[in-house]
Formats: C-alpha cells, structure tokens, sequence
C-alpha cells in the first residue's frame, strides 16, 4: 500500500494515509492519535521525496543538481562562477578519450575531486593525513621542493605551512599482498605499490595541480613521477596506477563496504527491531531496498573465490579480503556525516570541489524532508525516550552493530 499510494496522485491523501501512519496503539498510543490532516501531509511528503526527487538520484552530479536548480531558481549556483574546469554536470563533451582530454593534467587533477574516489585526497596536516604520516611515506631522495615551486612558486615548507599541500591516498590498500596472476598480467608474488599523488594549490588559482606522483610507500627506494623529470610514456603511465588505484579503492571499499555492507547492517538492524508498520521503518526500509538480496549476491559473484573481480583487479584474490578488512577497520559512524568527514580531511575551503558542493545539496534535501516527516510523529526528546521500539533499534546499531555508545 505504502508503493502504491504514491503511483495514484489523483487518491485522496487522508485515505491512504493509514499507510504511513503508525497504528500500534498497545505499544505506542500517540502514534494511534495523528490527525488525518497530518497523516495526510506526511503521505505528501513521502509522495514528493518518491516522485520528485528520487528519480534525480541515479546520479548526483547531474540529476540532482538539475532538480535543485529547477526547484530552488532563486538561488545562487554554489561555488565560484568562474571555474578552472567545467563541473561533471556542466560537460559537454563526454567524449574525452578520443579527444584526448584524458591526458591532460588538469583534468586529472580534477578527477581526483570529481570522479570515482573524491573522498581519498586529504590535505597534508589534516587529521585524516598528518603530516607525520606523509612526510614517513615520501621519498626523501625527490627534490620536493623544486617539484612544488615549480608548480606554485612555493617551496614545499611554505606550502604545507599555508595549508596548500594535498595527497591522494589510499590506506585500504596499504600492505596488501599481489599473488600471481596472469589474465591481468601480475606475474609475480609481490606487494602492491601503493600510489601516492601530490598536489598542491597555487595563490589566486581554484584548482590544485598535481606535483609529482610516487609509487610505493618506501622513503627511500619508491619511484617518484614528475611532469617536468619523467618521460611522456611514464609520466601518464603513473597518472593511469592512481587511476587504477581508485578503481580498487571505490569498487572495494567505497562502493561495496560503506554503500552495500554499511546499508546491510541498517536493514538488518531495522528489520530485527523496529515493527513493520513504525514510521522510521518505512523510512528506512525505502533506503535500504534490495540491500540484503544485492549485497548477498555480490559476495558471491563480486568478491571471493567465485567472483569476477579476481581476474580483474590488479590486487586479485588474495588482495580483496586485506583491502575489506583495512576498509571495515577504518570505518566509524562518523564517517556517515559528510561534512565531518570533509572537515578532517581538510578540503572544505577548496574552492573547485563538485563531489561536495553538489551533495550539499542532495543532503539537504533530503534532510529536510526526513525532518519534516519525523516530525509528525515526534514532537519533543521525551517521545523519543518513551519509544521502545527506537530505542531497541538504537541500541542494537550501536553495540551489536557499530560497537559504539547508544548515546
């Protein structure tokens, strides 16, 4: 019923608002006592998120900002009017191999904000990427300094004390053992070489610009890449390993662990405590549908023994269960918050960055309407306190789950 009212806009809302609403009157009697007019309005609002917004969802940097600007005109467009490189939602040739956009430097430093890792570059000093760390990983044997005035006019001292310094870097894929695999030409047991890709962001400019790429997390034998100290084969030879290494890093960790397992563990958990007809489960359960059925057949067909990204990722087999299990280590609650997460990584003032400008958008949006819908059924903390079922599902994410405090 709760599908189907939203496909019938002419049906009277305060009809199929018993959908919506929560009936349970043994357990929870206030939820029994919503207004039809309320119960109607928030079928409305369930009706505007399904219809309106969430087929804008495929894709957040076209389709969402289109809705944005078609519902919100009055608005100002978020970041500076004049950029370095077009938006993904502004292209117009989407043909960049053939053009050969793709050897570009700046479109691949673009990428790094704007394509399939957006959430691996930190800026050096940050709390996601100190500058211990950093500096325990760069090759001491590289003129850094050169490479970084080269580029900025800045030595790499006064950049990093101006906060201008920046890295790409995985750490899901750190120290993760390669065994041999010929359909995609790893030959040899070896470890996989980490990347690491440096940028920095000059005065008066809004892109940053990549500095030097390094392959390996040895200080003092790792390679180190340059456009000016590389030739034209090699230099683009680095920027396609950071390529690949994102590919990993999204498919592995972005995408299967924090999208499918994380949403697997909130379906769960709604699904073991929460009631069917409990407003946050109809909430949650739109969120999380087919999650359990598509992540329990990726195990089986994406990773593992079985899968097909054995023969496709450079890491193969053996590196898949290491990279998970980096990937589940680092992963907190926190992270679920976008801005928290943009602020540790210290790229909230980068002025060219589409990956979050645009889903500031997309959360706000959605903020708003989960706001507003959960206000018809809490109106204050104590209702909060006195639902057993919430507090249940709660606590069950928290310790069961997360391993944190239900607070």
């Amino acid at each position: 019923e709760f599908h189907e009212e939203f496909q019938q806009p002419n049906r009277d809302l305060s009809q199929g608002a018993k959908a919506v609403a929560y009936q349970d009157s043994q357990t929870n009697p206030d939820w029994s006592r919503i207004s039809e007019t309320n119960s109607g309005y928030a079928l409305s609002l369930v009706r505007k998120y399904l219809v309106e917004v969430a087929p804008y969802t495929a894709d957040p940097y076209v389709n969402v900002s289109q809705y944005y600007r078609e519902t919100y005109v009055s608005n100002p467009p978020v970041g500076p009017e004049r950029r370095p490189w077009k938006y993904p939602r502004e292209q117009d040739d989407t043909n960049f191999m053939e053009t050969g956009r793709w050897l570009d430097d700046d479109f691949f430093s673009a990428m790094r904000l704007a394509g399939l890792c957006p959430l691996s570059t930190a800026r050096i000093g940050s709390r996601a990427l100190p500058v211990t760390t950093a500096l325990r990983m760069l090759n001491t044997r590289f003129d850094w300094n050169q490479a970084v005035r080269r580029v900025s006019g800045l030595s790499f001292r006064q950049a990093l004390l101006r906060k201008r310094l920046y890295m790409e870097y995985f750490p899901s894929l750190e120290n993760i053992d390669v065994e041999a695999n010929a359909r995609v030409q790893t030959y040899a047991n070896r470890t996989y070489d980490l990347p690491l890709a440096v940028f920095v962001l000059p005065r008066r400019e809004e892109l940053f610009r990549v500095v030097a790429i390094q392959i390996g997390t040895d200080k003092d034998s790792s390679t180190v890449y340059s456009p000016t100290t590389s030739s034209f084969f090699w230099w683009n030879y680095a920027k396609l390993y950071v390529g690949n290494a994102g590919v990993l890093a999204s498919q592995l960790q972005y995408h299967f662990h924090d999208a499918h397992m994380t949403g697997l563990r909130f379906s769960i958990a709604s699904r073991r405590q929460l009631p069917s007809s409990h407003p946050l489960r109809l909430l949650m359960d739109y969120h999380t549908s087919n999650v359990r059925e598509v992540t329990t057949k990726g195990l089986v067909s994406f990773v593992g023994p079985d899968g097909y990204l054995k023969d496709f990722f450079t890491i193969g087999l053996n590196g898949q269960g290491p990279a998970l299990r980096h990937a589940y280590q680092a992963w907190s609650y926190e992270k679920m918050d976008l801005e928290k997460e943009i602020r540790m990584r210290g790229v909230q003032n980068l002025p060219y960055h589409p990956y979050y400008h645009d889903s500031q958008k997309y959360i706000n949006i959605l903020h708003q309407y989960v706001e507003e819908y959960l206000k018809l059924y809490y109106c204050c903390d104590s209702q909060v306190q006195e639902d057993q079922a919430l507090q249940s599902w709660a606590g069950y994410i928290a310790n069961d789950i997360f391993g944190v405090s239900s607070s």
